[in-house]
């Protein structure tokens, strides 16, 4: 499924998305990330170790949430995504593979 461009614009603007994972016997975990969008799919980075990714390699579906918040709820975005996951080990592929993210922007307070 393609992302709406609104949406797509969202995710890529955002530093953080939540992601959340089960492990094999459904225990939840979720945790924050800094994410990349590029080419229409969702990159992190993480430690091979780390829970998320034992429970991946587990089990590969996932739900990561971006949002925006703001103290006038009126202006509260948000987006969901629901799918399962590709993992790219560390290696020649993963340097390729796995886009690299600048920022040149300066952030809201």
């Amino acid at each position: 499924m393609r992302l709406k461009k609104s949406l797509a614009k969202l995710i890529a603007w955002e530093r953080v998305a939540r992601v959340a994972t089960a492990s094999a016997t459904g225990t939840p975990h979720l945790v924050p990330v800094c994410h990349v969008l590029a080419d229409g799919k969702l990159y992190f980075a993480s430690d091979a170790g780390a829970r998320k990714v034992r429970n991946l390699k587990a089990n590969p579906r996932i739900a990561v949430a971006v949002d925006l918040y703001s103290d006038d709820w009126s202006n509260l975005k948000g987006v969901m995504l629901q799918g399962t996951t590709r993992l790219i080990e560390k290696g020649p592929r993963s340097t390729r593979s796995i886009p690299t993210r600048r920022r040149s922007r300066s952030r809201r307070s």
